[in-house]
């Protein structure tokens, strides 16, 4: 997979020493915008989190509330990143008949690239499985959003 990606694909910081990386951002911005900024604002405006922090037992709970929640969501970045990457290696070989689909605009549809190669890949009984795996995961995630709204809701307002 790595032979077939461009070089500054596989490394994460070897080009943010200037803006001329396939980003365009400098390490200053990527490091206090995205890990900092945005990384406070998400773990401040999850409700379910917060829900599970004022559902806790005692103080001590509350307190290892985020730090538990974070263990399994350093995973995503794995998730969403390395399908991108497998199907850029795809498409960048003709053998394997894969192309990432273009979207509304005729340019390439990143956002499409998991159900495509689930469509691509995975037989008739295991796309449907996959797909109902998307969607349940998807409505248990608003679920959980809508309850625990709920609760922010009734414990403060």
């Amino acid at each position: 997979m790595m032979s077939k990606l461009p070089e500054t694909f596989s490394h994460s910081w070897k080009y943010m020493g200037t803006s001329d990386n396939p980003m365009g951002v400098d390490w200053f911005a990527m490091v206090f915008g995205l890990g900092f900024v945005l990384s406070f604002g998400y773990w401040c405006t999850d409700f379910l989190v917060v829900q599970r922090a004022m559902a806790a037992r005692n103080m001590g709970d509350a307190r290892r509330t985020p730090i538990i929640g974070a263990i399994p969501k350093m995973l995503f970045p794995a998730i969403v990143i390395v399908p991108g990457m497998i199907a850029l290696a795809l498409s960048a070989t003709d053998s394997s008949g894969y192309s990432i689909p273009n979207g509304i605009t005729g340019e390439k549809d990143f956002n499409l690239v998991i159900p495509s190669l689930i469509a691509h890949y995975l037989p008739t009984g295991m796309i449907g499985l996959a797909l109902t795996a998307l969607m349940a995961s998807f409505m248990s995630g608003m679920a959980g959003n809508v309850t625990a709204f709920n609760t922010v809701w009734t414990y403060d307002i």
